[in-house]
């Protein structure tokens, strides 16, 4: 079961058909990366760079997501909370981008992202979903 579980994690990330170079998500998908990249080898796929960062956590230590029962950000919020999170990596946006929506910093910060911005980047944690300024 595993197997098809890394499988289908594997054909769902798209690396199969797309020129993904570069992988970054949270650390506690760390012990699923090498059956992935096994995967990746025996179905002759390029295999990314793959990078974990700390993850943003609750005051009683569980990691904010779904599977957790956080909330959901409202979509106004959309542009603030991308802000916040590219800030986390190292990759703070410009003041121009201030009020931009979260498809906009998306779009700047692929073309900014470097892999060596998220060296040293700490856990945070978050009180009552609400986002630091």
């Amino acid at each position: 079961l595993l197997f098809f579980s890394q499988l289908f994690a594997l054909s769902r990330s798209g690396i199969s058909e797309l020129p993904i170079t570069q992988v970054v998500r949270g650390e506690d998908l760390l012990d699923s990366t090498p059956q992935q990249i096994f995967l990746q080898y025996l179905l002759s796929y390029t295999t990314p760079i793959y990078t974990h960062t700390p993850l943003m956590i609750s005051p009683d230590g569980r990691k904010l997501s779904k599977s957790e029962g956080a909330p959901p950000v409202a979509s106004e919020q959309g542009g603030r909370v991308i802000a916040y999170l590219l800030r986390h990596l190292g990759l703070p946006p410009p003041k121009s981008l201030e009020t931009a929506s979260a498809r906009e910093l998306v779009a700047w910060a692929i073309q900014h992202w470097h892999l060596a911005l998220l060296k040293d980047t700490p856990a945070r944690v978050i009180h009552e979903n609400m986002l630091p300024t």
